[in-house]
């Protein structure tokens, strides 16, 4: 099994333990920085990080995307969307993160839902 960790940084704490523990279980772990993040139409691989394919990967946490301009954050979105249109199993997903990231967009969620938030 291979399995990427979207991270900024190999060195952080969560990135190592994950990576114990992934290959603890004889899976590959590869850290993928989301700054590095390619996305190419009708060219192969339809995905890649410093011209690695990554759309082979049976799975890729996400850990961290960074911040950065309105195009670099949704170009990293839309190759995390991607991942998962090729069939690569992404826990925590881009719908999630985008839901996460927005407190408005959180609140009308859990209002729809039926749970109770503060005014705003």
């Amino acid at each position: 099994m291979k399995v990427g960790i979207v991270a900024s940084d190999r060195r952080e704490w969560h990135v190592q333990r994950l990576t114990e523990e992934l290959e603890g279980r004889g899976a590959e772990a590869y850290m993928l920085p989301a700054t590095r993040f390619l996305s190419r139409v009708g060219v192969e691989p339809k995905l890649s990080v410093r011209g690695y394919p990554i759309d082979d990967y049976d799975a890729v946490i996400v850990r961290k995307v960074p911040g950065g301009t309105a195009e670099g954050v949704f170009y990293r979105m839309d190759v995390l969307h991607r991942l998962e249109d090729v069939g690569v199993y992404v826990i925590n997903p881009a719908d999630a993160i985008e839901v996460a990231v927005d407190k408005f967009y959180t609140s009308a969620r859990l209002e729809e839902a039926g749970i109770s938030t503060p005014r705003t």
